[in-house]
Formats: C-alpha cells, structure tokens, sequence
C-alpha cells in the first residue's frame, strides 16, 4: 500500500547577534500545510535585512513530512547556515559571550537555565546567591556541552540547568561563561519565585 502524505512543515530558528543593540536574538517561525497544498511546496524564501542592523549566527532551515503508512512516519530533512560579515571568521564576533536567562515552574519543581552563545565558550558555571550575598555550588546543574540540536553541535552554544524542588519564595542564582582564548567574560543574574 503507498504512503500517503498527510502534512508537510517548513521551519526556520534563527539566532542572530545583532552588533548594533549588541543583543542576541533568538526566535523561530514555523509554517505549516494540512493537507499540503501546491502553493505550500513551492520554494520559500527569506529575507534578512542585514543593511538595517549588522547580524551574525546561526540559521536552521527545514522542513518535515508527515506520512501515513505503517513503515514510515515521517522525514524530516535541516540545514545550517552561518550568516556573518566578511572579515568576520566565525558566526560570532570574537571573544563575544551572551548569556541568556530562563526560569519556570509547574506544580513539582523549579527548572532554571541560562544559554549561553559566544565566539569561544572555555568555561560556564552556575552559584546561588544566599540573601547574606555568599555564593554557593547548585549540586544539581547539568552542563549540555557541546549542545546538541537536530544532530548538529553548536560549538558556540552552551545550557547550563538545574533544578529547585524546595520550596521558598524566592531563589537568585547567578550564572556566568569565560572565554580563556580572548581573554573575556560575562554573569547573568537568574530569580526563580516557586
């Protein structure tokens, strides 16, 4: 029996350093067909208007069919890009580290992370800040290194996590990544409220 095709996605997560703002903006966009339609499966294209703001990163272009056929499921086929200027030899500008801040919570427990992007992450780590200012080791934070997404390494992404399960009001922790090659580093602070 043929597999029939019931829907096909296109995606695209970008993550761009913006030099101007000097901020990394990560978003996605995602469009999708149900049944797919002719127009749909036409090339897509994207424009990225780097004359209004300089950017650099990563791009992940993709797309996904879904099948109905009890052999094969679905193909889902990606690509990366890297966008940067001319003189520049990575997506990044060198020694650049961001550090990008997350928390939430459900009904069991706090999850905290901190992404971290950069030309040359050397070293991340994550402290909880105590109310008396003291700094101490968060036993259960786990370091993704180098993160994998897709089947790719992103060499110039990082997550740090780790969990809270006590339950207080408030808990500040403060994350932070070194670049020993260049010589640079950054912290974020991170408040989780349970």
């Amino acid at each position: 029996m043929p597999s029939v095709l019931e829907e096909i996605e296109a995606f695209w997560v970008d993550l761009f350093y913006n030099s101007k703002s000097n901020s990394i903006l990560p978003s996605g966009n995602r469009f999708s067909a149900n049944p797919p339609t002719p127009s749909f499966l036409r090339t897509k294209s994207f424009t990225i208007r780097t004359s209004d703001s300089p950017l650099s990163g990563y791009i992940l272009l993709g797309n996904k069919a879904i099948f109905k056929s009890p052999i094969l499921t679905n193909i889902t086929m990606t690509t990366f890009v890297t966008l940067r200027p001319k003189n520049q030899t990575g997506p990044f500008p060198e020694g650049l580290i961001k550090i990008v801040p997350i928390s939430e919570c459900d009904s069991e427990y706090c999850n905290g992370m901190c992404l971290f992007i950069g030309d040359v992450i050397s070293e991340v780590d994550v402290k909880e800040v105590l109310p008396s200012g003291a700094e101490i080791d968060v036993p259960s934070k786990r370091d993704s290194r180098p993160f994998m997404n897709q089947g790719h390494f992103w060499t110039h992404f990082r997550v740090l996590e780790w969990y809270v399960t006590t339950r207080r009001s408030t808990f500040t922790y403060r994350c932070s990544a070194f670049d020993w090659t260049h010589g640079t580093g950054d912290s974020a602070s991170v408040t989780i409220r349970t």
